[in-house]
Parts: C-alpha cells; structure tokens; sequence
C-alpha cells in the first residue's frame, strides 16, 4: 500500500469498523465490482458475490472481467478453493480475466498469466474547476445514438476500433451512471464516464483518440464529471498513459491491482 488513510478520507467511511488500507481499497473495489455489475448486466450477465469474490459467469469479449477479489479472507487457501471452483464451472475454452485487487495472490496455478497491474487511487471529496479546451464541448450522453458514438470512440481510443459494442441503452436509464463526451466539431474525441454507487465515485472508460491527445481534451470530460459529485470520494485505476491526469486531479495511490488472464488473451 502506498500511504496511510487520511481524516478527510476516513471521514467518509461508513462502515462500524476503523478505517484502514484495506477497508478503503475494498470500499474503491466494491465501487468497480458496482460498476462491472451494472454494465453486464444490461448484456443479460446476472453477478453473484460472495464475501470475497465478486463473480460473472459472461462470456463477452469486452473488457470487463470474471472475478474480481473484494477482500482477503484469513484463509487464503479457501478463497483459491472458491475461484478454483468457479473456474471449474465455466465452459473450457471460454474467456476469463480475474481482477485481483490487492496484488497479494499468485494465480499461475490456475494457469493464468499476469495482464497488467495498476493503481488504485484516490481523491478526497471536494470541487473542482472545470475549465473546457478551444473548440472543445463537453456533453453529456442522453440518448441511445450519443451512447452508440461514444462506444465507437471509446473502443477507437483504446486501440479496437473494431470491437463488439460495450455500453448499451440501458446504462441511460441508470442513475448511478454520468458519461460525458468531448466534442470537436461535431465528432466525440474523448469521453469518459462516472458512476456513484452513493458511497464513492469510480471513473471509468477515459479514453482520447489518438489525434486528440494531449490537447486536455480528457481531464476536462473527468473534471466535468467529477464536478457533479463534490461530496463524495473519487476512485479511479489509472493506465500508464492517464496517470499525469490523476494526478493533477488530486488523485492519490493507496492500492494496486494485478488484472490475470487466461493464457491465450495474454
């Protein structure tokens, strides 16, 4: 872990027990396994959860995962029975990607290979300044044909113009979900989207097109967004490439994550 807990932070913590690492990085990931929840879901993919393992039996080829560790029992032996056995119960050859949210479990022995890890990090609530690039509009996605666009520049940003659709429609009916784009002429160059599930923000799907970059076109959509819950806390995993963003954003590493995969997604 990278640092300690700090008041303003803690202050927000609703749980009965102190706050520690632990329980703040379990409270971001229940906020990620919120999400990933949320967005199977409108495919069809119902989640179970237990108190380790948040689980989807999906079979999707979007980026979204299987499993993901809410926190670490005593027993680690037991929580590798439990992801044993809901490996063993998905069809061979089927995708699998395994959130592991304390980079604490080695999974190779389920032969699994490390994707990549991240931070998790952090900001305390509190406003911000949003201050909108030349030429640049930030608006937010309100109907199924904005929420196609922004898909298509999401997938694009990341490198899969090609890719199936991730967001469908019935993210808009959902509450808990903001998703802004940035717009130039007429075009959506960059986006990302928030989700409140009352407790913390988690901002997810930032993403820029290549052409657009570093121009501030994507700290202004994550301004934009985190501006519309200044009394909450904000989590977000940043990629090696967003990480200067979040950081100016006020955004601090209290955690990381190793994402594992099935050998042949590697």
């Amino acid at each position: 872990m990278a640092k300690s807990v700090n008041a303003s932070l803690a202050a927000y913590h609703r749980g009965p027990e102190p706050i520690t690492l632990d329980t703040l990085v379990s409270t971001a990931v229940n906020n990620l396994a919120d999400h990933c929840e949320a967005v199977l879901a409108a495919h069809g993919w119902p989640s179970k959860r237990t108190e380790s393992l948040w689980m989807n039996r999906h079979t999707l080829l979007i980026p979204y995962p299987q499993v993901i560790t809410l926190g670490l029992s005593n027993d680690e032996e037991s929580l590798f029975d439990e992801i044993e056995s809901f490996i063993r119960s998905r069809p061979a050859g089927t995708p699998l990607g395994i959130n592991e949210s304390f980079s604490r479990l080695d999974l190779d022995r389920f032969g699994l290979k490390r994707l990549f890890s991240s931070s998790l990090s952090v900001r305390q609530p509190g406003t911000l300044k949003v201050e909108v690039p030349h030429q640049l509009e930030i608006v937010p996605i309100e109907t199924p044909g904005q929420l196609i666009d922004f898909d298509r520049a999401n997938s694009t940003g990341f490198g899969s113009p090609d890719a199936v659709r991730v967001y469908l429609d019935p993210l808009l009916e959902d509450a808990r979900f903001r998703i802004y784009a940035g717009v130039r002429d007429g075009r959506v160059v960059s986006g990302a989207m928030a989700f409140n599930n009352g407790v913390m923000v988690g901002v997810y799907a930032l993403s820029t097109l290549p052409e657009a970059r570093n121009k501030g076109f994507g700290e202004a959509v994550v301004r934009s967004l985190l501006k519309d819950s200044p009394d909450l806390p904000a989590m977000t995993h940043p990629s090696g490439m967003s990480n200067g963003l979040f950081s100016r954003l006020r955004f601090e590493a209290y955690g990381r994550q190793t994402v594992w995969v099935t050998s042949e997604e590697s």
